[in-house]
């Protein structure tokens, strides 16, 4: 069985990696005990990392699902690769004008 701070680092710079490739800045402030990072629904438990959206670029949610889905499914099909699935993408535009992107996983 894997430790489930191994499964949550694991989950988190799985996030982390795919937010950068797409230009976009993690923020680090991933908490185990913040609901909002981590949470268990039934068998399944979903981690959130969100990034900061850099002034002027645009991000359309459906327009990055698909990649975002395609990325989950090409690294699960790894040799050894612990799964996740895509389970979200939101974006957060915030009243001080920043904008942020939540991406979610579950396993």
């Amino acid at each position: 069985m894997i430790p489930q701070e191994f499964l949550d680092a694991l989950a988190v710079r799985v996030l982390e990696t795919w937010l950068m490739q797409q230009g976009l800045r993690p923020t680090g402030d991933w908490d185990g005990s913040d609901p909002a990072c981590v949470r268990n629904h039934g068998p399944y438990r979903v981690w959130t990392v969100q990034a900061a959206v850099p002034d002027g670029v645009q991000i359309n949610r459906d327009a990055l699902w698909r990649p975002f889905s395609e990325y989950m499914e090409g690294r699960n099909q790894l040799p050894g690769a612990i799964v996740f699935h895509a389970y979200d993408l939101e974006r957060y535009d915030t009243s001080l004008g920043g904008s942020y992107l939540f991406a979610s996983i579950y396993q």
